[in-house]
Formats: C-alpha cells, structure tokens, sequence
C-alpha cells in the first residue's frame, strides 16, 4: 500500500489529502501530510539559507548562483560556509574517507603544507581554489579553512572524540 512509506507519497496525493477535512484523515494520511509539511519547512529553511550567501557572496568574482550551490548540495550533500577573518566568505564541502585514503596513497598528505592545500583544493567549492588564491592568501588563510574542513569530516581533537562518548 502507498501510504506504507510516508516519505515516498506523491506530491499529487498531498495535494489531494490536504484538500480533505482533517478530522476525517486516518492516522497513516495525517502522518503522510506531516511529514510533507516537514520536508517543505526544511526546504524553505535550505532557500533561506542560500539566499543569506547569495547575498553575501553577490558582486564577487565568479560567485555561485542558487543553481550551483543547490548542484553542490545535491551532489556532495551538505555544504558549509565559514570565514577566516569575518569579511570573507568560504564555501566548502567534506572529504570523504575514500578521497583521503587516495590522497594518502598519492603522497600528498605526506609533507604538512602540501596536505593542506591538497585537501583545500579538493573541497573548497568557493572562491575556486586555483593557483592565484592558494598564492595571493593571507598566510593562514589555507590553514585554517582545512581546520574546518578536516574537523566537519571527522578530524576531532582526542579530548573532543572522548568527551563525544555516551553510555547507554
């Protein structure tokens, strides 16, 4: 039965159970319509939130539009946005365990600098992180975004991955 599975409900049968007097839906229906008004709460939330960085980013150079940063999203998942100095704007994504395993078999993660910038280079999404903005950056600039970077995929500090832990 459709209404089995509330999260693959086709947005014409939402449409249709919204039209129904509330009181008369069953159980699986209102379910159905919650969890619909839900993900559109989370979607509206997700506009606003690029509309803040658009905004941000808007006049700079080869800025993204809504378009790529949904792209980026639909293609990485999540993408975070974060400043060095509190003027600029970066977007970024996570490095997966398999992208870091190849970069360690590669030899780039082997020298601190160039481990760096190697990461920085595979997940910043803006401002592309070609060779000008890894040169002409303040010195800490590629630091600190690679911090970020590497602690939103997991690189937590030894005190913060023991704090984490839970008893049941």
């Amino acid at each position: 039965e459709i209404m089995d599975n509330v999260e693959n409900i086709p947005k014409a049968m939402v449409d249709g159970l919204r039209s129904l007097d509330p009181n008369e839906l069953t159980v699986e229906e209102a379910a159905a319509l919650d969890y619909a008004d839900e993900q559109e709460q989370i979607q509206q939330n997700n506009r606003d939130a690029i509309d803040e960085i658009l905004d941000a980013i808007q006049g700079m150079p080869n800025a993204p539009g809504r378009h790529e940063i949904e792209a980026w999203q639909g293609q990485f998942g999540v993408v975070y946005v974060s400043s060095v100095t509190g003027s600029d704007i970066y977007l970024w994504r996570t490095i997966s365990r398999n992208e870091y395993k190849q970069m360690a078999r590669s030899g780039a993660l082997n020298e601190e600098q160039r481990a760096e910038e190697s990461i920085v280079r595979k997940c910043l999404l803006f401002p592309s992180a070609k060779d000008r903005f890894m040169i002409e950056s303040p010195a800490g600039v590629i630091r600190t975004i690679n911090t970020q970077i590497l602690y939103q995929s997991g690189f937590v500090s030894e005190q913060e991955a023991i704090r984490n832990i839970k008893e049941l």
